[in-house]
């Protein structure tokens, strides 16, 4: 598809695909050196969000408004008030399955199986569930989701099986 690449003379690389997926690469050389949304990179995700004294921070939307540009877009909020979306037990459930989100994680004998070791499935498998249950189920999101697993699993190297089929994407 059509796909922007940003590349600096320091090593810094930017790949977009002008809508759903952002991949940013960064030389060794800043290994610990990093901040923001992104992370420190030290390789270490569960320090990549930093407390407030001994405490961790009150939220992750809390944190990440700190990075936030302003913007006065109408459709751009932090937070929701009043009667916020959820996804329902009953749609969970079957977006959790073969034919949608559960392909990430699915192990025995799944397209990603090879995957698993190299690129976790824990937080792509819980965004597809969110995103694709907020779009009740449009199959534009998931298969962007699942091409962004797929993309990142096969960059690190590991082999990715027919997911397209399955999920009919």
């Amino acid at each position: 598809g059509l796909t922007a690449v940003l590349e600096t003379d320091f090593g810094l690389r930017v790949t977009y695909d002008w809508n759903w997926y952002l991949l940013i690469e960064l030389p060794s050389s800043y290994y610990k050196h990093t901040c923001g949304l992104c992370g420190n990179f030290n390789l270490k995700p569960e320090d990549d969000v930093p407390q407030q004294g001994d405490n961790l921070v009150a939220s992750i939307v809390a944190w990440a408004k700190g990075w936030k540009v302003p913007d006065d877009d109408p459709f751009c909020w932090d937070f929701c008030e009043g009667d916020c979306p959820v996804c329902e037990e009953e749609k969970k459930e079957l977006y959790s399955g073969n034919q949608y989100c559960g392909l990430i994680k699915k192990s025995f004998q799944g397209p990603f199986k090879a995957c698993h070791e190299v690129v976790k499935p824990g937080d792509f498998f819980r965004n597809c569930l969110y995103d694709v249950c907020m779009s009740d189920g449009a199959k534009s999101i998931l298969c962007k989701t699942l091409e962004a697993y797929a993309s990142t699993c096969k960059k690190q190297g590991a082999v990715v099986h027919d997911w397209r089929t399955p999920s009919g994407c």
